[in-house]
């Protein structure tokens, strides 16, 4: 695939000579070991990785492929796909923006260099590749913009919108990553994932239902939790770190006594979660007699 220890006069020639980027690349078969190797990067990465939860990968790395040989062949393939808008409206509602781009990007070249491809090759691909940081870019920020208007005045504008909340969900986990008493629910956990849910969670309750919120219920959300212990004492705890956090942030306490109104009532969904889940552990344990081996 275009091995390093080709000469750069090869290169230019081969170009001169009207062989496209995906040629020099290798063709078809090239670009597609590439792609599996680079979706396996973004596998690996947490950064990145929820992104691409409950997706059909093999979809997705087919249309990845003909994305990258329409975007390499100078317009001589045809790319058939949605617009990076439509493609990725779910993703920007999650939260996707230039910053994951970059992530991305960054994944593509070392996927390239891996596989021994000349580096004139991968700038040629990086120069095609780099003007659509702008559409992420922008098109992250239209959906900011979309959102506002139509979250205007609802706590979670007067809040400060979406920095601002995304500032205290950072500053949140930074404070229940540290205590003790809770951490050890967050082991083995996708940080980055789980910051992006609490976002878009509170996004919603504090937007007075005009945003959209697509993730689990409270007890499927939490059924891993709920087998660890979880009650109603481990969400006093979690409360008490989210005031802590707004106050640390010199919230108003008009604005963070509305919150608390808002997210108070969910201590009774997660004692009766809590509640409920230990009853069927117990009416299963009945049922087998406790035998450890049917468990």
């Amino acid at each position: 695939m275009g091995k390093g220890n080709g000469s750069t006069a090869e290169v230019v020639d081969q170009a001169t000579n009207g062989a496209t980027l995906f040629d020099r690349l290798g063709g078809q078969d090239a670009l597609k070991q590439a792609v599996d190797a680079f979706y396996a990067r973004l596998g690996a990465d947490e950064r990145i990785n929820y992104f691409f939860k409950d997706s059909n990968i093999t979809k997705l790395k087919a249309h990845q492929y003909n994305f990258m040989r329409y975007a390499f062949s100078n317009g001589q393939a045809t790319y058939k796909g949605k617009s990076i808008k439509e493609g990725h409206a779910r993703l920007f509602e999650m939260g996707l923006n230039e910053t994951h781009f970059d992530i991305v990007a960054t994944h593509f070249v070392e996927t390239l260099k891996s596989m021994n491809v000349n580096q004139g090759l991968i700038d040629e691909a990086v120069a095609i590749i780099v003007p659509l940081r702008e559409v992420f870019k922008a098109e992250a920020e239209e959906h900011a913009k979309e959102l506002a208007s139509k979250t205007s005045d609802t706590l979670f504008d007067r809040l400060g919108g979406q920095d601002a909340l995304k500032q205290a969900v950072d500053a949140f986990y930074a404070r229940l990553g540290a205590d003790d008493r809770i951490n050890h629910f967050f082991k083995d956990t996708n940080i980055y994932k789980l910051k992006a849910h609490q976002y878009n969670f509170m996004r919603y309750a504090f937007s007075n239902g005009q945003a959209t919120y697509k993730g689990k219920s409270i007890r499927e959300g939490h059924e891993r939790l709920f087998a660890m212990g979880l009650n109603e004492t481990h969400f006093d705890i979690v409360a008490s770190h989210f005031v802590a956090t707004l106050q640390g942030l010199k919230v108003d306490q008009a604005l963070i006594d509305e919150a608390v109104a808002i997210i108070v009532p969910l201590r009774e969904v997660f004692k009766t979660s809590a509640e409920e889940y230990q009853k069927e552990k117990e009416a299963k344990a009945a049922t087998t007699g406790g035998c450890p081996f049917m468990h």
